[in-house]
């Protein structure tokens, strides 16, 4: 699990991520969330600016990681129902941050 702000900057990452991705936490808060798989950023981007947007409150995506090492895992991203409870916002239409 990870919080991730609007732009994309790890804020927060747990040690499950950091053994999925590889990475220790100093570097996946060095990084952007763009450690996706590139056949999976366009539909990543396009749910992310639907949650954002307020569009859609949840979602489910099997997406891969790259990792540090070769490996890639396959992943399923889920955004919870409610995505105003993991969405925080500074105004209704300024999201800040999501877990």
């Amino acid at each position: 699990m990870a919080l991730i702000d609007r732009d994309g900057t790890w804020l927060r990452v747990n040690r499950s991520l950091c053994e999925l991705t590889g990475y220790n936490e100093e570097e996946l808060l060095a990084m952007t969330y763009r450690i996706t798989h590139p056949d999976d950023v366009e539909e990543t981007n396009r749910l992310v600016k639907g949650l954002l947007s307020g569009r859609f409150n949840s979602c489910l995506q099997r997406k891969r990681y790259l990792r540090k090492t070769v490996r890639l895992p396959m992943c399923g991203l889920r955004f919870p129902r409610s995505a105003e409870k993991r969405i925080t916002r500074r105004t209704a239409s300024s999201p800040t941050w999501w877990i």
